[in-house]
C-alpha cells in the first residue's frame, strides 16, 4: 500500500518516540525502506530532538550552578557575620575578665 510522504511525515514523530500501534509501525518502516526523503526526516528528527535535549540539560546545569553560587555567597556572608559576632564575644569577656577601664585623660 502507497501512503504519502505527508501522511508518513505526520506519523513520524510518534514513531520516533515509539508511541504508536503496532501496525502504524510496520507501515512506517515499510515507507521509509523506500523513501530516503523520509528516512533523512527522521534522522534529522532524531538530530534535533538529541540537540535540544542537550541545550536543555545545560541550561538545567546553568540554573544549579547559579543557585549553588547564590547558596554559597549567603553561606559565605552568614560566616563572616559570625566570625565578628564571635570576636566582638571574646573581647566583651576578656574586658569583663581582666577588669580594664577605658578612662579618658584629663587635659592631655
Amino acid at each position: 500500500m502507497k501512503i504519502s510522504c505527508d501522511v508518513i511525515t505526520d506519523l513520524l514523530p510518534l514513531y520516533y518516540d515509539k508511541i504508536c500501534s503496532q501496525a502504524t509501525i510496520e507501515l512506517v518502516e515499510e515507507h521509509l525502506v523506500n523513501c530516503p526523503k523520509c528516512r533523512k526526516e527522521l534522522k534529522n528528527m532524531a538530530t534535533t530532538l538529541s540537540l535540544e535535549q542537550t541545550q536543555s540539560n545545560h541550561l538545567n546545569d546553568a540554573k544549579l550552578v547559579t543557585k549553588i553560587s547564590r547558596q554559597w555567597q549567603k553561606d559565605r556572608l552568614l560566616s563572616v557575620l559570625k566570625g565578628i559576632g564571635l570576636t566582638l564575644l571574646i573581647l566583651l569577656f576578656v574586658y569583663m575578665l581582666l577588669g580594664l577601664k577605658i578612662v579618658p585623660s584629663i587635659g592631655g
